[in-house]
């Protein structure tokens, strides 16, 4: 009887220490959905080590000793069920964060998110520093190199292909770091995909339909016929002039935005018309919002399931991407700004696409947490409070952790 009290009480007293990890964002802690603060986190610390401090004075060792096991072990399980790294049957769902530089890997890892898009410099030791906290804080990379308009990757007219071998082109960045990822099989490991183009018919010229094809067959075919590098694209296969011509293979992720947050003053909301292609006239109406953003989804799902694949391809799938930024500066037809979403909104959006879609997508995500254009004037790591004060950050936490469900296939 002895034993099996003080075993109770170090046992309560860990769980209490679950409360102050959580509080201070020390680890991720699934097993709590509740908001805890810094202040009432102090509270949980203090109650655990009485707790344990009681075990201890009932001299029970071995219940000590079996009670930190089974803690250990519990949270060593919870973070692997969050982990991409740990699933060996294909990339996860993805929970992304878009630009997050790596001093925040810990604290971004800690909500749940398990995978981020990060902006690298043309530096390898930049490229080492990102992959080196990625794999501390067990999170995918989806690594981006902006490098001459919006891509690193260069045309070779020449020779009708792009520069991706470093053998034949020593000199081109893209081929550098295609060969560093495979000179460092710890950092190939730990890529989620190549970012490939962002909006890439918005100058056919240069990043068209049959060149988005030729990339994809030397990444998948040439460079790593292995199959251990996947490709991400940003927003190609809807709304642009050449959109159905761009199917087969050509990527094996897609972006989708839903981006329906601005303000003239009267309305809040602006639709996207997947019929049109084109944002509809502003509205306060959040059910009719929801509805079209759904419809819109759907199109581009709908485009990529009719796609006749050979038997051995990967299907492209969508990753959704919610705006969390406001850009004061720009401002449409409508007299209409960006604007950033507050906290409630942003756990009605992701509850809607998760619920609705969430098995038929790949990966929910969250552009931007840094703020990555100078017109940005709010993003996540500098508003984490809404102005009713409601937190933005642990809507994201609730999203990846549990706290608001996804549909199963």
């Amino acid at each position: 009887m002895k034993y099996g009290i003080a075993g109770l009480l170090v046992v309560h007293g860990l769980i209490h220490l679950l409360g102050f990890v959580k509080a201070f964002e020390l680890a991720q802690v699934s097993q709590l959905q509740a908001t805890i603060t810094r202040p009432v986190g102090v509270l949980w610390l203090v109650a655990a080590l009485l707790l344990v401090r009681q075990g201890l004075l009932a001299r029970c060792a071995k219940a000590v000793l079996l009670a930190c096991t089974l803690i250990l072990q519990g949270c060593a399980t919870s973070n692997r069920a969050l982990n991409p790294v740990a699933d060996k049957d294909g990339p996860p769902f993805a929970f992304l964060m878009n630009y997050v530089e790596p001093e925040d890997f810990g604290r971004v890892a800690s909500w749940g998110i398990n995978t981020v898009l990060v902006d690298l410099e043309l530096a390898e030791s930049d490229w080492v520093r990102h992959y080196e906290a990625a794999i501390q804080h067990r999170l995918k990379v989806i690594p981006l190199i902006w490098g001459d308009n919006q891509s690193v990757w260069v045309w070779n007219e020449r020779s009708g292909e792009w520069e991706l071998n470093v053998s034949r082109y020593p000199s081109s960045a893209g081929a550098r770091f295609l060969q560093f990822l495979r000179d460092n099989p710890r950092y190939l490991k730990q890529t989620f995909a190549i970012y490939g183009f962002h909006e890439p018919l918005a100058e056919p010229e240069r990043s068209g339909c049959e060149r988005l094809k030729k990339f994809y067959q030397q990444i998948t075919r040439e460079e790593f016929p292995d199959g251990s590098v996947r490709v991400y694209h940003e927003d190609f296969s809807m709304g642009w002039h050449d959109s159905d011509r761009c199917r087969g293979e050509i990527t094996d992720y897609e972006s989708h935005n839903i981006y329906p947050f601005a303000d003239n003053g009267t309305e809040i909301y602006r639709p996207f018309n997947a019929k049109t292609n084109e944002y509809e006239p502003p509205t306060s109406d959040l059910q009719s919002t929801l509805r079209h953003e759904i419809a819109a989804l759907d199109e581009r799902l709908s485009r990529w399931a009719r796609v006749a694949l050979p038997g051995n391809s990967r299907r492209p799938q969508v990753i959704v991407i919610l705006q969390t930024f406001a850009a004061e500066g720009e401002r449409d037809r409508w007299n209409l700004w960006n604007r950033m979403p507050s906290a409630d909104e942003m756990r009605v959006f992701a509850r809607h696409v998760l619920q609705e879609r969430g098995s038929q997508i790949a990966g929910f995500a969250w552009y931007p947490f840094e703020p990555v254009a100078e017109e940005y004037s709010q993003v996540l790591k500098s508003h984490r409070y809404d102005r009713r004060g409601q937190d933005r950050w642990e809507v994201i936490r609730d999203t990846c952790t549990g706290g608001i469900p996804r549909s199963r296939p």
